[in-house]
């Protein structure tokens, strides 16, 4: 019979590498997040009977992830302690048509280092038109594929929903160009 130390090292020798690398593609390359409610449906959890698992990539920078209209990404909600998935739909300087639940819609512009995210499902969504722009710093990763159910299993999509946001003209007369 094996001896007490001997059985010890057989178990905790593979955790002491398992752990750490677990922790380090967790927390820096990607891992899986079932997502809650009905904020993103359809895109995300279109029906009530089962809960989207998504992988959500963390291994490229966060401004990398904040750069493109129409991702879904997964950040931090900046009024709770909770993590949201959103899509993204203005970049710092592009002018949002905000659509306020409270009824006072208007022309807001993204400040630096910040985004306007909402959910497909506006009705149920706490998103941007609550707590504004967003800033970039509380994004953990983007959301790249639905992974179950298997049925559903595909590429998330990169798209804005309707047409609300206006991308400041720039001159190139003013950058030099002729």
């Amino acid at each position: 019979m094996p001896s007490l130390g001997y059985i010890l090292k057989e178990v905790f020798t593979p955790l002491l590498y398992a752990v750490p690398i677990g922790l380090l593609a967790k927390y820096h390359l990607g891992t899986l997040a079932v997502i809650e409610g009905q904020s993103m449906s359809p895109t995300l959890n279109p029906s009530t009977k089962y809960r989207d698992v998504c992988f959500v990539l963390k291994a490229i920078p966060t401004s990398k992830m904040a750069d493109v209209r129409g991702r879904v990404v997964c950040l931090n909600a900046p009024d709770d302690s909770i993590t949201v998935v959103k899509r993204i739909i203005a970049l710092p300087g592009d002018y949002v048509r905000h659509r306020a639940k409270n009824g006072n819609d208007g022309l807001i512009k993204v400040p630096a280092g910040h985004v306007w995210v909402e959910g497909d499902n506006y009705p149920v969504s706490r998103d941007s038109t609550q707590y504004g722009p967003v800033p970039i710093g509380l994004i953990e990763g983007h959301v790249t594929h639905v992974v179950w159910p298997p049925n559903r299993f595909r590429r998330m999509p990169i798209e804005v929903p309707e047409p609300r946001v206006l991308v400041p003209f720039v001159d190139v007369r003013e950058m030099g160009g002729h």
